[in-house]
């Protein structure tokens, strides 16, 4: 009955994959532009399919999903949308390079992207390498990549403003990154 919905949160609650293909189906599906499902851990990547139907949607926070949310599902929710701006997956552990390159490659207005706590390595960074809109990138508590990844990403991407990583046990940030890499203790 929402036709003008724009603004959609739905953090902690029980919605299940039905209530996404209820909602991706419905009249809002035209209108909404941001969806958060943050700790929604009842949804899969068979719900998350669903959401290709929004293809306005701006704004997706799926923090915090749980285990059934993988390169699958992430992928299919947002395979027909090219308006996404920010994104949000972190603590999803079974998001990996496989997505980011489906990202970079397909979400050409991305500007925001929170991979913390995900097992994301160098290549999924390095696929963003060349990206014309990323602005931040948390990578806070995430998988293996090294200070080269870091580089080819930040001289590859001029619309980089921010990346956000935990601080290493003993490397010091390398001076031609300095200037947008914020450090800070795991967790």
């Amino acid at each position: 009955m929402c036709t003008s919905l724009r603004y959609l949160n739905l953090a902690k609650s029980k919605i299940s994959d039905f209530g996404l293909r209820l909602l991706a189906n419905g009249r809002c599906s035209k209108t909404l532009r941001t969806l958060v499902l943050s700790q929604c851990c009842y949804i899969t990547d068979l719900g998350l399919a669903h959401l290709r139907n929004m293809q306005f949607l701006e704004v997706l926070d799926l923090d915090y999903c749980g285990e059934e949310v993988t390169d699958i599902g992430v992928i299919a929710a947002v395979s027909s949308n090219r308006s996404l701006k920010k994104l949000n997956l972190s603590l999803l552990r079974n998001v990996s390079d496989q997505s980011m390159v489906f990202l970079a490659e397909n979400c050409p207005n991305l500007q925001f992207l929170d991979l913390s706590g995900t097992n994301v390595t160098g290549a999924g960074v390095r696929a963003f390498s060349g990206h014309r809109c990323l602005e931040s990138l948390d990578l806070h508590g995430s998988g293996e990549f090294c200070w080269c990844d870091i580089e080819y990403l930040v001289l590859g991407c001029q619309s980089l403003k921010s990346v956000h990583l935990s601080r290493p046990p003993m490397d010091s940030v390398p001076e031609s990154v300095s200037r947008i890499v914020t450090l800070t203790d795991l967790w």
